[in-house]
């Protein structure tokens, strides 16, 4: 008994660097499957909100902007202070602003340099804003 906390650790960290090696082998169909399967099996993980940030991003990459949107709003809802919520914001920004939603990319960037104003992603969103036409 004493060994399975453990066990489950080192399982739930595995499940998310195989994940992550998918995304970073832009495979990102594989990568959607993988965090998806990831935080049905391991939603209080403490690595659930980076699983959803990249969730997000793998949709994002294969421009499924919508969903992509929706995964990261999600982020935003269930980890607010996560260390991803900005990275989140500017992934819905970019997604807005592929899809044409100038006014709703410009409301989301800023609204990372409102509420992340001390960030490197604040100074992206501020470069971003600066371009945005």
């Amino acid at each position: 008994v004493d060994g399975k906390p453990a066990l489950i650790e080192q399982n739930e960290t595995r499940s998310f660097e195989a994940a992550l090696a998918a995304f970073r082998a832009s495979d990102f169909k594989d990568a959607i499957s993988e965090f998806g399967a990831f935080l049905r099996r391991y939603p209080a993980s403490p690595y659930a909100a980076s699983a959803q940030y990249w969730l997000g991003t793998s949709q994002y990459a294969l421009r499924d902007y919508k969903a992509a949107i929706a995964t990261q709003q999600d982020l935003l809802k269930k980890w607010p202070d996560s260390p991803r919520a900005a990275e989140a914001m500017l992934n819905i920004a970019s997604s807005q602003a592929d899809m044409n939603d100038k006014r709703g990319a410009r409301k989301t960037l800023e609204g990372i340099v409102a509420t992340y104003p001390n960030t490197p992603t604040a100074g992206v969103a501020k470069d971003r804003l600066a371009v945005l036409k």
